[in-house]
């Protein structure tokens, strides 16, 4: 899922990121050794994301995360880092002193060490420009400090430039989801529910609807990839973490399908007695609980501890996850909590690769973000 599907979701933002310009990972093997900096930062440079309050910043080496605070890691509005001219020191102690507010809600080191996740409070964003600054402050488990100078920066923190929209929810709404005791709440099934007004509505990507007062508080299911066109089960070897946002660069085959399931209560929950259907012709049952099941939890949970705002990722789930499939989610007490069904979850290219849930409640094929938005 999306920077790109999160939290602001319930309070319909629109987001853009643009970062500065980042070295590749492919420019890591020609870095100099002692260089500790930003590597990546999703979303990236043009990527227009809607509703999405989350912001995760890869870096060269693995980081020391009593480092990551604060004071070293936050979100400002533009104009507060413009008054500061840039200089982060004095932006740094202007969040600590409060005199400038930092959006960032919270901050969490994730895949040891090599990535950060910046959850924003959706609460306290505006109509505006913001700005993401990662600062020296931080260092890596060497004791490097950030410095992006080395990377073809004149400045040694990272700067990302991102502008919120706020839409008001819209009052021509054709879909509605409705919810009773006995019923998972019902979504789009796929996009050929929907029709384009234009006359050339065949040779168009048909336009799908928001789901009327969608409902994310509570366990559901947010993504599914039934024809992977990355290595997510990391058949060579890549940061280690299978099923996470990292896809490896070995062989891409039905090992790398997954299904991802997103805790959007206040309450941690035991998941060991729940169980997954994939009904797709070969029909087949999978306990959450199974050891022996792949799963990534986003936030370090377990099965029998999934956190409120985490993501758990099950990788590789049994049956043959036939492009045309009905995943459905039963709880201990086997009552249906949630189901999804995709008439054709075939892929094209990494663009079109997962079937997403997105921040109004409709579905679409889009990019595979597991673990995340």
């Amino acid at each position: 899922m999306k920077f790109c599907k999160i939290i602001s979701v319930w309070f319909g933002v629109v987001t853009v990121l643009t970062a500065c310009a980042l070295p590749s990972v492919d420019d890591l093997s020609q870095s100099d050794d002692e260089s500790f900096f930003v590597v990546t930062v999703q979303p990236n440079e043009g990527t227009l994301n809607s509703a999405k309050s989350e912001i995760i910043l890869t870096f060269s080496a693995a980081v020391e995360e009593s480092t990551i605070s604060k004071q070293s890691l936050f979100v400002v509005k533009e104009a507060d880092y413009l008054e500061e001219e840039g200089d982060w020191d004095d932006l740094a102690d202007g969040v600590l002193e409060e005199s400038y507010q930092d959006l960032v809600r919270t901050r969490s080191v994730e895949q040891d060490g090599f990535l950060v996740r910046v959850t924003l409070d959706a609460t306290l964003l505006q109509d505006g420009d913001y700005v993401v600054l990662a600062t020296p402050l931080i260092q890596d488990q060497s004791r490097r400090s950030l410095d992006q100078r080395s990377n073809q920066f004149d400045q040694r923190n990272f700067t990302g430039r991102f502008s919120v929209i706020l839409n008001s929810p819209s009052n021509d709404v054709s879909q509605e989801s409705t919810v009773s005791e006995n019923t998972a709440p019902q979504y789009p099934q796929s996009e050929s529910e929907y029709t384009s007004d234009s006359s050339n509505a065949d040779d168009e990507k048909e336009v799908q609807e928001p789901v009327a007062d969608f409902n994310w508080n509570r366990v559901l299911i947010t993504e599914l990839v039934t024809d992977p066109q990355q290595d997510h089960g990391e058949s060579s070897p890549g940061n280690g973490v299978v099923f996470d946002s990292a896809a490896g660069s070995g062989t891409i085959g039905s090992n790398d399908e997954y299904i991802e399931i997103y805790n959007g209560t206040e309450e941690s929950v035991d998941l060991s007695s729940w169980t997954l259907k994939m009904n797709d012709g070969t029909d087949e049952e999978q306990s959450l609980g199974d050891e022996n099941t792949e799963t990534y939890f986003s936030a370090g949970g377990a099965s029998t501890l999934f956190q409120p705002g985490e993501f758990m990722v099950i990788g590789n789930p049994s049956g043959a996850m036939n492009n045309s499939i009905t995943v459905q989610l039963f709880n201990e007490e086997d009552a249906l909590v949630d189901e999804v069904s995709v008439e054709d979850a075939n892929a094209d290219a990494e663009s079109d690769e997962a079937y997403t849930l997105q921040e109004d409640g409709h579905w679409e094929m889009d990019f595979a973000t597991p673990g995340g938005f």
